[in-house]
């Protein structure tokens, strides 16, 4: 009850003219009737539509207007239904001229505009803010619209768009059809190519990720959240999508046929036999758990590789502190290897592990779950190759860069390759002590920063009452 009332407070002017010798006088000005109210509980925002077309954004706290967007200028038509994002940072509306328009509240600008043939009449934002979903008049069924954000790294440019983005309800509803469903996203594939120049959303290709701005910084990855969010729940969401009854593919027949010899030729069912029987066993040999027969995948060759650059850069470092008494060189996986790493090596962009980044970065969830579960396939090289990715995530994560995306595949190649982790503990404890003590320290120190942000924030609106 109390936010309604400083709702309806904030929706009322009052203004007082001058003060007279006879008495004061007191003007109200009318009140706009209000429409419609959304509340945002992330925000602590109400978004409230009146009469005069114009949607005003309100802080419940202070009751202040915050943000007015819309008006006679803008929306047409009566507004249907409005909506926030769920951080909160954007609210749509739908009206009644057949447009949906999305507004950014920090910019207090209008960053999207569509018009449609059959005004919508409903909107609303999915939980994660990846869809919008929209009804219209004359239809019962609901539309999904997927968020560009999502789908790669975008910023805002200047401007307000001058011109929608023209959608026909119409063609949209037969789309059932695999044949019309491929045309229609086509054209609308070639409709968004040919509006890139004039859209306010231009994509960001960031190569090795988000370059930090000062020494020390922690960095992301810059990659979409698609990319490495699901890494752990890859199985899962393959096993749900897999298709009850799959498709048996028919028996292959050889290149030469085993026959009997005779007058009437026939198949020779023993050599059949022991041909298939042949071919399993050499599939069992291939795809067996030893694995000697499959080689070397390109994710182990690179970490190998980059494990003993690291490794002799910090053998030369410690050299030149100790003034030339440093370390005898040790094989990689050894409990007495060195586990620590200088902040030049570390922190520099020319690291010995970006190729191995680079690499990552360039494959999806799919393939990134494929090259961690053949790392340290031959048992031979399993020690060395276990060590190998516990000194590259160790040296990662000190590095303060790509963070989200190279936690994703440490917990990734932690639940694949625990097993045999634990079969070296002995060889890999120093290891993974030390890969463990670097995430708990850079962890405290992300932590440190996000209470601060909080405590700043929650201050700082508390002012404001």
């Amino acid at each position: 009850e109390d936010d309604e009332k400083r709702i309806a407070a904030a929706a009322t002017t009052t203004t007082k003219s001058p003060p007279s010798s006879s008495a004061t006088a007191v003007r109200q000005v009318p009140r706009l009737a209000v429409s419609q109210l959304v509340l945002c509980h992330a925000s602590e925002l109400a978004a409230v539509a009146v009469d005069d077309l114009s949607v005003c954004v309100i802080d419940i706290r202070s009751g202040k207007i915050v943000r007015r967007f819309g008006g006679e200028n803008v929306h047409a038509n009566r507004i249907t239904d409005m909506a926030f994002s769920p951080d909160g940072r954007w609210v749509g509306t739908s009206c009644m001229d057949g447009g949906i328009r999305v507004f950014d509240i920090p910019s207090g600008r209008m960053i999207d505009w569509m018009v449609f043939s059959k005004a919508p009449v409903s909107l609303a934002f999915s939980s994660r803010g990846d869809f919008l979903v929209t009804a219209h008049t004359g239809n019962v069924g609901l539309f999904l619209w997927a968020n560009k954000t999502y789908s790669g790294h975008v910023y805002l440019g200047g401007g307000v768009p001058s011109t929608p983005h023209e959608i026909d309800v119409e063609s949209l509803e037969h789309t059932n059809d695999p044949s019309q469903s491929s045309t229609v996203a086509k054209q609308q594939a070639d409709a968004d190519e040919k509006d890139n120049d004039d859209s306010l959303f231009s994509t960001i290709h960031m190569k090795g990720g988000v370059i930090p701005k000062c020494k020390g910084a922690l960095t992301l990855s810059g990659l979409p959240e698609s990319r490495w969010a699901h890494l752990n729940s890859l199985e899962m969401i393959k096993e749900r999508n897999k298709p009850s009854m799959p498709v048996k593919a028919p028996p292959e027949a050889p290149f030469f046929l085993n026959v009997t010899s005779g007058i009437n030729p026939t198949l020779n069912p023993e050599t059949l036999a022991s041909s298939l029987e042949q071919e399993g066993d050499s599939k069992q040999r291939v795809h067996g758990k030893s694995g000697s027969i499959l080689p070397e995948s390109r994710l182990t060759r690179l970490m190998v590789t980059a494990a003993a650059a690291y490794k002799n850069n910090n053998n030369n470092n410690n050299a030149k502190d100790s003034k030339g008494n440093g370390s005898n060189p040790r094989e990689i996986g050894d409990e007495k290897s060195l586990n620590s790493s200088s902040e030049s090596s570390s922190s520099s962009l020319s690291s010995p592990f970006q190729p191995v980044t680079e690499f990552l970065r360039g494959l999806g969830p799919s393939a990134i779950d494929a090259e961690i579960r053949n790392l340290a396939s031959d048992p031979n090289t399993e020690r060395r190759d276990l060590a190998a990715a516990l000194t590259y995530f160790e040296a990662e994560i000190k590095s303060l860069r790509n963070f989200e995306f190279i936690n994703a595949i440490l917990s990734l190649f932690l639940k694949v390759h625990h097993e045999n982790i634990m079969s070296h503990k002995f060889t890999l404890r120093k290891k993974l002590k030390a890969v463990r003590e670097v995430q708990k320290e850079t962890w405290r120190a992300v932590e440190r920063q996000f209470h601060y942000t909080l405590c700043m924030v929650n201050h700082l609106s508390g002012i404001q009452q």
